[in-house]
C-alpha cells in the first residue's frame, strides 16, 4: 500500500512537471507570457467582425456568431490532435530513461492547451453579445457538452498517438486530411444549408455533433437537442475507450520503436 503511494505522488510530481515544460516550451523567452493567449482571439473576432460585417457585408445575424464559436471549437480540436501524433515520439529521451504512466505525456499535453485555449474561449463569450450571439441560461448546459468533447479529444488523441508509434507519417498526413475535414465540418456554413440526401453523411463526422451543441448553445440560445445529445454522449464514449484500448496496445511495444 504504502509503495502505491509513492508512486502516486511521485508520478503527481512528474505530470506537475511535465505540465511546467510544456508551459515552458510555449512561451520560452516571452515577455507577455499568459497574456499572447488573449491575442488569438481578439484577432480572430475583430477580423470576423470587420469583413463579414463591413467588406462581405453578411445579411444574417446569426453567420458571425456561428463561425467564431465553430472555429474556435475547431482550433482546439486541431490543436490537440495534431501535437498528439508527436507527444510520445517528442519524449523518446524521457520515455526510454524511465518507467511512468505514458499517458500523462498525453495529459499534460492536453491541459496545457485547454489552459489557454480558455482564456481564449473567455474572450470570445465577452465579445458575443457584439456578434448578435446570445447570452441564456441555455449555457448552463455547455459544461456537459464540453466535457463529453474533451473525452473525445483525450480518446482521439491517445489513437493517434498509438498510431505514431506504428505509422510515422501521421503528422504530415494530418495536415492534408485536416484541410478537408474543415470543409466537412460546419463552421462557415450551417448543417441546415446541407442537401438532406447528404447530411447524415455529414454527421458522421466526431466533431460536428460538438460544434452544433454549441451553436445552439452560443447563437440560437437554445438546448441542444435530443437527437444532438445522444451522438455527443455515444462518440464520446466510443473514441475514449477505443482510443484507451488501442493506446494499451501499443504503449508495451513503445520503447522498441522508438
Amino acid at each position: 500500500m504504502q509503495s502505491k503511494v509513492v508512486n502516486r505522488r511521485a508520478y503527481g510530481d512528474l505530470f506537475k512537471n511535465l505540465l511546467w515544460k510544456e508551459n515552458k516550451l510555449r512561451y520560452m523567452g516571452s515577455w507577455l507570457g499568459y497574456l499572447w493567449s488573449l491575442l488569438p482571439p481578439i484577432a480572430l473576432v475583430i477580423s470576423f467582425y470587420f469583413v463579414f460585417k463591413y467588406i462581405l457585408r453578411v445579411q444574417d445575424p446569426t453567420f458571425l456568431p456561428h463561425l467564431v464559436i465553430g472555429t474556435i471549437h475547431w482550433t482546439l480540436f486541431v490543436q490537440i490532435i495534431s501535437q498528439s501524433a508527436e507527444v510520445l515520439t517528442g519524449n523518446a529521451g524521457l520515455i526510454q530513461k524511465v518507467y511512468f504512466p505514458r499517458i500523462l505525456l498525453n495529459l499534460a499535453m492536453i491541459v496545457t492547451n485547454l489552459r489557454f485555449w480558455l482564456i481564449g474561449f473567455a474572450v470570445v463569450v465577452i465579445f458575443l453579445p457584439l456578434l448578435n450571439g446570445q447570452i441564456s441560461t441555455a449555457m448552463i448546459a455547455y459544461p456537459a457538452i464540453f466535457i463529453l468533447f474533451m473525452m473525445m479529444l483525450t480518446g482521439f488523441s491517445l489513437f493517434i498517438s498509438a498510431l505514431n508509434i506504428v505509422f510515422k507519417d501521421i503528422k504530415y498526413l494530418l495536415e492534408v486530411i485536416f484541410q478537408l475535414w474543415f470543409w466537412m465540418t460546419p463552421i462557415v456554413y450551417k448543417v441546415e444549408q446541407v442537401p438532406q440526401e447528404y447530411r447524415s453523411f455529414f454527421m458522421l463526422n466526431p466533431v460536428t455533433p460538438y460544434i452544433i451543441a454549441a451553436q445552439d448553445i452560443f447563437v440560437k440560445g437554445q438546448f441542444p437537442s435530443i437527437s444532438i445529445w445522444i451522438p455527443c454522449i455515444a462518440i464520446a464514449v466510443i473514441f475514449l475507450l477505443g482510443g484507451w484500448y488501442f493506446y494499451q496496445k501499443q504503449v508495451p511495444h513503445l520503447v522498441d520503436r522508438l
